[in-house]
């Protein structure tokens, strides 16, 4: 349990207290396992204040309460990853590379392409929550779970090309394969946790499970082969390049969901 609330803590704002001991570099990199429960359980809770806010019989009120969902959303636990998304989007834009690519990822101002990238992030999710049908609420947490799981098996790809004095690279430089082997494990699990009932209850068939799980599949390959530019030009990957393919995978997957099962 040391390590999953190492992976609660990183990724999300609850406040967990701290470990009785110091964790280490070994502690971080087997946290990177836990990243998909992470996400399922962050999941979970979205989709019950999504259901909750649904009884409200005003429908003016809708907007509203998505709008403050989107806001816990963010502050909870995606804040971290889209600054990655941010900074790698104005380092895109710049045309460097190499240590003039991670010179612009650690500049601490927001260029015009990184504001941009947020405002249309935030606009995806708000569109989302907005139209989603209850129908589907059981797989709200499934882009969740699908880009915590990119995170965990990107933290194999190597080089690492940050400073090695950061934080992400206790994360990336330690990871084994059995984290991305445990990380797949809790991904799956958390799955058919949100699948088998619904199938059992009727309100999902066996083809809706199958579809859904190849969008989570297609998703975290959308959000690698969109890691591949900025990793080739910055010569390996880093904290900030996870962030941007942790957010393409799980705006990826979110719509992918909603087109492909979403039919009327």
């Amino acid at each position: 349990m040391r390590h999953f609330f190492l992976a609660l803590r990183f990724l999300t704002r609850y406040p967990i207290r701290p470990l009785a001991e110091e964790p280490s570099g070994a502690d971080h990199a087997r946290s990177t396992g836990y990243f998909p429960l992470v996400g399922f359980a962050v999941g979970l809770e979205l989709m019950l204040f999504r259901t909750l806010v649904l009884m409200d019989p005003v429908g003016m009120h809708q907007p509203l309460w998505d709008l403050l969902i989107l806001l816990y959303w963010i502050w909870v636990c995606d804040s971290l990853h889209l600054d990655g998304l941010a900074d790698t989007c104005d380092a895109l834009a710049s045309r460097g590379e190499g240590p003039e690519m991670l010179r612009i990822l650690h500049d601490p101002r927001l260029g015009t392409f990184g504001v941009l990238s947020l405002v249309l992030a935030v606009l995806a999710r708000w569109c989302w929550l907005r139209y989603l049908p209850q129908q589907f609420i059981w797989f709200f947490p499934l882009p969740l779970v699908a880009s915590r799981l990119f995170l965990s098996l990107a933290c194999q790809a190597r080089p690492y090309a940050g400073n090695e004095a950061s934080l992400s690279s206790q994360f990336i430089l330690g990871s084994e394969g059995r984290d991305a082997n445990r990380a797949l494990g809790f991904a799956l699990g958390s799955f058919f946790l949100l699948a088998a009932p619904c199938i059992y209850f009727g309100s999902a068939t066996a083809l809706d499970a199958g579809l859904a799980l190849g969008v989570c599949a297609t998703g975290i390959l959308s959000g690698w082969i969109m890691l591949r530019l900025p990793r080739r030009r910055l010569g390996g990957v880093n904290g900030d390049l996870l962030g941007y393919g942790q957010q393409i995978t799980e705006l990826s997957t979110a719509f992918g969901l909603f087109f492909v099962l979403v039919r009327q």
